[in-house]
């Protein structure tokens, strides 16, 4: 009788062990729609890169949603400096950075700098200065990681003939932060004039 409850106890043991690992390692592993970022169970790289996207993605939507919250109520608030430590569009962006410096692969850094680019030089998505400032940041600290992302990041603000990157606001913040210089600038609009005049001259 004695071995019989010595075996229950130790089958006790093991099971609520096994059950505080599993519960470390959903509360490790960020979540997305109540369910653990990587799965437990066998799964892909594949598998996790794509839900290492949507959670990223997640992020920056909310990270856009917040900032504009607070910026109603903080009118004033012109960059992250002017807002609480603890405000969500910060939690929400450290988050972000937590997830790739966790991960350290080049290519979901990329992939996070191209989403954020897209939001940040969206007109209709950066309306704020707050929101403008936040994905700057994001850009800035990405670019940090990788030199790769870094010289990709540089080389489209130089050379991409794309015309949501004569954003004032955002170039303004870009150079606030140390990411574009003036003579930065004087080379993209020169470049954009050149650009304007071929196509008059085409057409």
């Amino acid at each position: 009788a004695q071995d019989l409850l010595s075996q229950t106890s130790d089958q006790q043991k093991n099971e609520k062990l096994d059950s505080i690992m599993d519960a470390n390692i959903r509360r490790k592993s960020p979540l997305v729609n109540d369910s653990p970022l990587v799965s437990t169970s066998i799964s892909s790289p594949q598998d996790n890169y794509k839900r290492y996207i949507l959670a990223l993605q997640q992020l920056l939507d909310n990270v856009q949603q917040s900032a504009l919250v607070v910026q109603k109520e903080l009118p004033d608030a012109k960059s992250l400096q002017d807002i609480p430590s603890n405000s969500m569009p910060k939690v929400l962006a450290l988050q972000a950075l937590g997830l790739l410096t966790r991960v350290d692969n080049v290519d979901l850094c990329m992939k996070f700098a191209q989403m954020v680019m897209d939001i940040l030089f969206n007109k209709e998505r950066t309306s704020t200065s707050l929101v403008t400032e936040c994905f700057v940041f994001l850009l800035d600290e990405v670019c940090s990681l990788s030199s790769v992302v870094a010289r990709f990041v540089t080389g489209w603000l130089a050379n991409a003939e794309d015309d949501r990157k004569y954003n004032k606001n955002v170039l303004e913040a870009l150079i606030r932060a140390g990411m574009a210089s003036l003579s930065d600038l004087d080379y993209m609009l020169a470049k954009g004039i050149e650009a304007q005049s071929k196509e008059k001259n085409d057409s």
